[in-house]
């Protein structure tokens, strides 16, 4: 279902100008899968890319606003960590499927795919001084913490095309409370019109960005 997900969301956006920006990359599936769509779909077009951030180190900061009071099996949910869904040990096998990707890519030459390895805090300003006029047709938000939530929505929403697609993966689940907390300040009393899709529990959330 969540492969269907991202598949309905890439259409969504498919003609919207700009790239992909996958926040919390994990192990890559989503931002290989993105690569290939846009491969099949949008070969011709030299310009669009998927960049994907993570610490790849995991959970790196836990906010007072992230805790939850969540059970499962009757004790309270614990994953919200310290290095929690840490990926540092898959991230050399990730870089060698991109460059395999780009080996393949139908443009050859061109990469598909850029990460960036760290903090959004440092990586996200480094890369809108490196993207000159860039702007993102869809932007998935999966970091599940409210601080780098908030400061992706600080950095990059402005640069989502109208017409574009926010993804909020973890909205509205009673285990990660940070992105929904994250989302209501940023936006506060003008939040966009949600929507989700009632096949999927993934994504929580997404909305198309209005004029």
């Amino acid at each position: 279902m969540r492969l269907l997900a991202q598949y309905e969301l890439f259409q969504m956006s498919r003609d919207v100008p700009g790239s992909i920006v996958e926040c919390g990359v994990f192990q890559g599936a989503g931002l290989l899968f993105y690569a290939k769509l846009i491969e099949i779909f949008c070969s011709g077009d030299r310009w669009k890319k998927v960049y994907g951030f993570d610490t790849f180190d995991g959970f790196t900061h836990i906010d007072e606003k992230d805790k939850t009071n969540h059970k499962k099996d009757g004790t309270v949910f614990t994953q919200v960590h310290k290095g929690g869904y840490s990926s540092k040990s898959f991230l050399p096998v990730l870089e060698k499927f991109i460059e395999l990707h780009h080996k393949e890519s139908f443009t050859p030459g061109f990469e598909r795919i850029k990460l960036y390895p760290g903090d959004v805090a440092k990586t996200l300003p480094r890369f809108k001084q490196e993207c000159g006029g860039e702007r993102i047709s869809l932007l998935v938000l999966d970091m599940d913490l409210y601080q780098p939530t908030k400061i992706a929505l600080e950095h990059l929403y402005e640069m989502v095309t109208p017409g574009g697609v926010i993804v909020l993966d973890e909205y509205s689940h009673r285990r990660w409370p940070g992105e929904v907390r994250a989302f209501d300040e940023f936006f506060g009393d003008k939040k966009p019109e949600l929507k989700k899709f009632n096949w999927s529990s993934t994504p929580g959330a997404y909305f198309i960005k209005g004029q």
